[in-house]
């Protein structure tokens, strides 16, 4: 399996800011559109790099935000380590590994939320 970081034909749409009929348009009207890397006939995969340098070669505007960046670096380990990837990930964001003393990360330990009006908001 690529370790390289895949986007499927939504995706594509929502992080240039279009419908998929547009990513559908492309496909059919530009050879040099990426060749799908994965998936299947209906739902095919692409690199997200390669779907990043056309963006760019044809001037259309595009947000890959870093909590995309993430998750897809984390879906591209593979579905069968998918859970304990996010699973970890969570516990260096909230601090849970320093808390439960398991020495896997440098990450400050968890704060409790305050909570206002039976709210929950994070400190």
């Amino acid at each position: 399996m690529s370790h390289d970081p895949t986007v499927n034909a939504g995706d594509i749409a929502r992080l240039a800011g279009v419908g998929r009929a547009a990513v559908s348009n492309w496909r059919r009207r530009h050879d040099d559109f990426p060749q799908p890397i994965g998936g299947t006939a209906n739902q095919p995969l692409f690199s997200l790099r390669q779907v990043e340098s056309w963006l760019r070669r044809y001037g259309k505007s595009y947000q890959v935000s870093l909590g995309d960046r993430a998750w897809q670096r984390l879906k591209a380990a593979g579905d069968l380590r998918l859970g304990e990837l996010v699973a970890r990930a969570g516990a260096l964001l909230t601090g849970a590994a320093h808390a439960a003393g398991d020495g896997r990360t440098d990450a400050p330990p968890a704060r409790k939320p305050q909570v206002i009006r039976g709210r929950s908001i994070p400190s």
